[in-house]
């Protein structure tokens, strides 16, 4: 795929290319309110008005992050690129071009065989750390120490599965019926 994008003369990405074209449409609704050409700082007002993003593109920032996070351009950038007669291209990542796509996946990879291939390491003997083990069986106590914020209002202990009164359970419930061994 690499080397027929490059063949067609694409220098980035497909999926860059595909997401840039995306924004583009959406940047052209974007105004500028005031910038610094020197520096190119500039102030993005969005197109419904409501969110205002400063772009640095000195420094490859934006307001809303996405181009320091995705290293591709928001649409606030793009929008300050089209305003300036800037080529948007030069701001985007390398990471992103086709020559260092192909580079990635370049190398060779081998598959690894059946374990039964493995070679044996009779130096290496792994051995469990005792200190980690638990003696006990069952749930670890809790270390946590309650307070008068723990008890529920409202609630005025066990209520009873057999007799319904509060204050013991079903196991010892003095109504409950004893077995009589003969």
């Amino acid at each position: 795929m690499g080397s027929s994008a490059q063949a067609n003369g694409n220098v980035y990405t497909p999926h860059v290319a595909a997401k840039q074209a995306a924004l583009m449409s959406k940047a052209g609704a974007h105004s500028l309110k005031s910038f610094n050409r020197q520096k190119g700082i500039v102030e993005v007002i969005t197109q419904k008005g409501k969110n205002v993003q400063v772009v640095n593109l000195e420094q490859r920032t934006c307001s809303c992050g996405k181009w320091e996070i995705f290293k591709y351009l928001c649409s606030h950038v793009l929008s300050v690129c089209a305003k300036l007669s800037l080529n948007n291209w030069q701001y985007i990542n390398k990471c992103y071009s086709i020559v260092d796509y192909c580079a990635t996946w370049s190398s060779e990879f081998f598959p690894i065989s059946h374990k039964a291939y493995w070679p044996q390491s009779p130096s290496i003997r792994l051995l469990p750390n005792s200190d980690l083990k638990r003696d006990k069986k069952g749930r670890p106590r809790s270390t946590r120490l309650r307070n008068g914020m723990d008890i529920k209002e409202g609630k005025s202990g066990n209520r009873c599965g057999i007799c319904g009164e509060r204050g013991h359970n079903r196991s010892t419930c003095p109504s409950k019926p004893r077995r009589i061994d003969i």
